[in-house]
């Protein structure tokens, strides 16, 4: 019997201490967490988008790579979880997420907490949160799993509120790219092929 463990993951996401390779991948996103810039991947289902995305965010990885995590809040969604899709329910979950992964006591909880008692929610209330957690000298790393979900109308999301969204997003990242905010975007296709391209996102193959 071969006492080696096999390399290869069926089933999911692969676990931080199982990925392998991708250091192209890798190093483009810690540039784009270091420096505070926005990153777009795209790639057939089943080519590793999910897992690098996990990778990428892990304080282990990060204290590896000689990187204090302490200043740092993650949050992560994923918008094929989001059903049915509208852009209320994505920025609430972003705010949930920031929420989960803020340090007791922070800053920004109090004002991140009144938004999220809102009916609903939006992009100006992620600008807020935003807004207290640069005061405070932290950087919020947003990674946004399936993207394409988001660019897909639906019943309850119409071609108006897509194209706001998109407008939204992209706001958003050139308002605090570079100060406070990095995104880490997976997608299928290219994002100026579903009509989202903007000067914030760069293209990284996977």
């Amino acid at each position: 019997m071969n006492s080696q463990a096999n390399p290869f993951f069926v089933g999911g996401a692969v676990p931080p201490e199982r990925f392998i390779g991708r250091q192209t991948q890798v190093n483009a996103c810690f540039n784009a967490m270091v420096n505070m810039t926005h990153l777009a991947i795209y790639g057939s289902p089943g080519m590793g988008k999910s897992s690098l995305l996990r990778y990428v965010v892990d304080p282990q990885v990060w204290k590896a790579k000689g990187i204090d995590p302490s200043k740092v809040v993650v949050a992560g969604v994923n918008c094929a979880d989001i059903s049915p899709f509208t852009p209320s329910a994505f920025w609430r979950t972003v705010l949930t997420r920031v929420r989960s992964g803020s340090p007791a006591g922070a800053a920004w909880i109090s004002e991140l907490d009144q938004r999220l008692m809102k009916p609903e929610v939006d992009a100006k209330d992620i600008e807020a949160v935003l807004t207290g957690i640069q005061a405070a000298g932290s950087t919020l790393v947003l990674t946004v799993d399936d993207y394409d979900e988001a660019l897909r109308k639906n019943d309850h999301y119409s071609e108006e509120e897509l194209s706001k969204f998109v407008t939204d997003v992209r706001a958003l990242s050139n308002q605090f790219g570079t100060k406070c905010f990095s995104t880490i975007v997976a997608s299928f296709y290219r994002l100026y092929e579903s009509g989202a391209k903007g000067k914030a996102w760069r293209i990284a193959m996977v």
